[in-house]
Parts: C-alpha cells; sequence; structure tokens
C-alpha cells in the first residue's frame, strides 16, 4: 500500500478491515502521520507486514508499546524521522528485531550508546544492513561496538 506525499494522519481507521495480504506500507513524506494514526495501520496488516516505510514522517515512536509482536517485518526505514526517540525506536526494535534484515536510520537523532547497548544486549541475528549515515549522535566507537555485535551487518557510516 503506498500512500507516500499524501496529508494522511492515519487517524480514524477502526472500521478499516484487517488487510489480510498487506506486506508493504509505504507511508514516506507523510508528515501529518501520528503515532497514534500509525499505531492504526499496523493493526490492520501486523500478521503479513515484511516492508515499513517511515521516510521523512513526524512520528517519534513512543507510544507504539502496544502494537502487536511484526513476525513478518524484514525492512524499516525510520531515515530523515527528526522526531524519533530513543525510547521509541526502541520500543518499535522490540517489536520486529527477530526478523529485521534492513534498518535505515540515516539522518535520525538516535543515540549511538543506546543503540549500541541495546544491540548488544539483543543482538538481532539476522539484521545485513543499518544505516546510520548523517547520525551526528552515533560516534565512531559505537558504529565499532556494533560492528562487533553484527559480524554479518553491514553498517553504513556516510
Amino acid at each position: 500500500l503506498y500512500v507516500w506525499k499524501t496529508e494522511i494522519s492515519g487517524e480514524g481507521l477502526e472500521s478499516l478491515p484487517v488487510l489480510k495480504q498487506l506486506e508493504t506500507l509505504d507511508l514516506r513524506y507523510c508528515h501529518n502521520l501520528t503515532n497514534t494514526g500509525l499505531l492504526q495501520f499496523i493493526d490492520k496488516c501486523s500478521a503479513t507486514l515484511k516492508d515499513l516505510n517511515l521516510w521523512n514522517t513526524s512520528i517519534s515512536g513512543e507510544g507504539l508499546e502496544s502494537i502487536p509482536v511484526l513476525k513478518q517485518l524484514e525492512t524499516l526505514d525510520l531515515g530523515d524521522c527528526d522526531n524519533l526517540t530513543n525510547t521509541g525506536l526502541l520500543q518499535l526494535l522490540a517489536k520486529c528485531s527477530a526478523t529485521l534484515v534492513e534498518l535505515n536510520l540515516a539522518g535520525t537523532k538516535i543515540s549511538g550508546e543506546i543503540l549500541a547497548d541495546w544491540i548488544a544486549g539483543h543482538a538481532p541475528g539476522k539484521l545485513r544492513r543499518l544505516d546510520l549515515g548523517d547520525c551526528w549522535n552515533v560516534s565512531a566507537a559505537d558504529r565499532e561496538r556494533i560492528r562487533i555485535a553484527l559480524p554479518h551487518c553491514k553498517v553504513i557510516s556516510s
């Protein structure tokens, strides 16, 4: 489902039926998307969702601890999500880290120390690509800790 570059907030979707076969949800550049709206979207497709693109949205990720585990999610794009918080990121990762293959955090303000600590403690073993380009709060030491914890993952720095 591609709704990118629309004014959609995602709220008010309670009456929408479950999207039983939806594998891709592309919400990039939906600047009005709220955390509540994202939660409502995910509630409709959590069982089958493989690719979630939230590039350049206003979500913080906080308040999403109630979403179901995303058992099929392989790609999560949070690039340029200026409002993404460390807490919000960790809440999202808790729901999908077992299956995640690709994670884009480029241009976010996440803490490299917090991310490296989380990765060291959870070792998302399927992760093969982690984009940390333009993440000014991720130091070279943080990147090295992540590379050591994820030896099969390509960690992109620029």
